[in-house]
């Protein structure tokens, strides 16, 4: 009688250590994501198609000047509070990015709805990262 001998044990043995790693993936796309829009919105001023997310009125320009802020373009920085309320959270196996308060949910909300602009979603350049981070993630995988 023909035998076989099966690989499937060894590979079964390194995928069931290459999962206890994937909170590891999970937690690395997150960070880099809330960097990534981090760095866009609240430092260069930009929506997720990379444009400009807006002009400050003139009103704003002079209430800004007075606080020492820069006036070029919309970065939705004025308090800090916006910003500070930004973050990573973890839940249970899951990572989510967002607003820690409703109040500044609400200022994000209505800043996207007055310029008619994604301002906190994923860019194409976040989906190509997050594609290039599984990619090297299963490619380590070595199975």
């Amino acid at each position: 009688m023909p035998t076989y001998k099966s690989n499937a044990k060894p590979i079964l043995i390194r995928l069931i250590k290459a999962l206890k790693t994937e909170d590891d993936l999970r937690k690395r796309i997150a960070d880099v994501i809330y960097q990534n829009i981090q760095n866009r919105v609240f430092g260069a001023g930009k929506d997720v198609n990379g444009t400009k997310i807006g002009n400050y009125a003139n009103s704003t320009i002079k209430i800004r000047e007075r606080h020492g802020l820069q006036t070029s373009t919309v970065d939705l920085v004025f308090s800090g509070g916006l910003m500070a309320s930004f973050k990573v959270s973890k839940y249970g196996t899951s990572y989510t990015i967002g607003f820690s308060t409703q109040k500044a949910a609400d200022i994000a909300g209505y800043n996207e709805d007055h310029f008619n602009k994604t301002i906190f979603g994923l860019s194409e350049s976040d989906y190509t990262e997050i594609n290039n981070l599984i990619t090297d993630w299963t490619n380590k995988l070595n199975i």
